[in-house]
């Protein structure tokens, strides 16, 4: 997830979620029945953020009970700056306990002196930080793709007027989309987790027309939905 690789997260949680699922009976027996069930809340609460972030259409069973537990927090996030403090909150509560990489230098007295008076950033919260500024660059990603939906054909100048901005900022946002609706994904046999092949993580595609007085957006047939 904190890859950009939300595709491949969001099918690692729908894996385990299902078999949670499946397995909800016997769980009852078990002395780990509310680390599960919390367990399974954390992770519930991270796939919220990755199809917020690269809506799928993997499991609408995951989808449904996603909605009625983080229904407030998923239609949120889906408004521009309204919504980043519902990713503020479910990054917060989801992710694990960082720790630092880099402990106080305790061997040396006088740098662990300067180290206690200076103020040190929480490793969640550095980790919260990165997350969000990546979040914020996708702001206009929605509210776009929402125009998107309904065009099959659209010039970017009436684009640009729905979105009350300049044609030049945005073809920008359409970049930014083209660029998040691509990722590193595993589509094979890949033996590492590293490994992969961009593949498309959203649930459509466009192509820019240059060769008309203005830039006409065409949709591509097999992504359009």
């Amino acid at each position: 997830m904190m890859l950009r690789r939300y595709t491949d997260a969001t099918r690692t949680f729908v894996t385990i979620l299902n078999l949670i699922l499946r397995m909800r009976q016997y769980h009852t027996r078990s002395y780990q029945y509310d680390q599960i069930n919390k367990t399974a809340d954390r992770m519930y609460a991270l796939f919220a953020i990755c199809n917020a972030l690269s809506p799928s259409r993997l499991d609408d069973n995951i989808l449904n009970i996603v909605k009625e537990r983080f229904g407030e927090q998923v239609t949120k996030m889906s408004r521009g700056e309204e919504g980043i403090p519902a990713f503020e909150e479910l990054f917060t509560y989801a992710c694990p306990k960082f720790v630092s990489a880099n402990p106080p230098p305790y061997e040396d007295r006088e740098a662990l002196a300067v180290y206690l008076e200076e103020s040190h950033i929480d490793p969640a919260q550095r980790h919260l930080r990165d997350f969000i500024a990546d979040v914020r660059a996708q702001l206009p990603v929605p509210t776009l793709r929402s125009f998107l939906k309904l065009y099959t054909s659209l010039g970017t100048s009436k684009l640009a007027g729905f979105l009350d901005t300049d044609e030049e900022e945005m073809v920008q946002q359409l970049m930014v989309l083209k660029q998040v609706s691509r990722s590193i994904g595993r589509v094979g046999n890949e033996k590492s987790l590293l490994e992969g092949s961009t593949v498309s993580n959203s649930d459509l595609d466009f192509v820019i027309d240059e060769v008309k007085p203005e830039l006409t957006l065409h949709w591509r047939s097999d992504h359009h939905r």
